[in-house]
């Protein structure tokens, strides 16, 4: 059985080039194609296989970090099909 995840991530590179620092992350993020990616102005949304995700998250924050010395990576997680990605709608009463 697979069980799917949604990660909301927020990547701090100690960088004075934290913008491609950034920049790189998401683009390698996106070039999972298992992957359901979602760029917003403070955070990126991931939704895949739970222990895809967590692996994957593993070796790219890894990869932030011996390139940058120190980064600081924020991630909420939730569990389940039913939660998408992206800007969240509210339904009419």
């Amino acid at each position: 059985m697979t069980t799917i995840c949604t990660a909301e991530i927020s990547l701090y590179p100690l960088s004075q080039n934290f913008l491609d620092i950034i920049g790189d992350f998401i683009e390698r993020i996106q070039s999972y194609p298992e992957f359901e990616v979602v760029v917003m102005t403070t955070c990126t949304h991931v939704r895949g296989e739970h222990a895809r995700l967590f692996d994957i998250l593993g070796q790219e924050i890894l990869r932030v970090h011996q390139q940058t010395g120190q980064a600081i990576l924020v991630c909420k997680f939730l569990l389940g099909d039913s939660v998408g990605v992206g800007l969240y709608e509210t339904r009419d009463a």
